[in-house]
């Protein structure tokens, strides 16, 4: 990774995170409103994740990169 274009590349990531951390930090608070917590919110981020998860590594995996991960 040693090359101009990767310097460059993840270079302008660092300088974009510093800057941004930096404006981040001059901005006044402000208040938000929490989410109320529930149990259901926990259940749809669990169902959600493991089914994009299952279907990335049973179709999707192997149409957009041609390698199946499962063999």
């Amino acid at each position: 990774n040693g090359r101009l274009a990767d310097v460059l590349l993840f270079g302008g990531f660092l300088v974009w995170a510093v800057l941004d951390r930096i404006s981040l930090k001059r901005r006044p608070p402000v208040a938000v409103r929490a989410a109320p917590a529930g149990r259901w919110n926990d259940a749809i981020a669990i169902v959600l994740g493991l089914g994009l998860y299952v279907f990335f590594v049973a179709w999707a995996h192997q149409r957009l990169f041609g390698v199946s991960p499962l063999g």
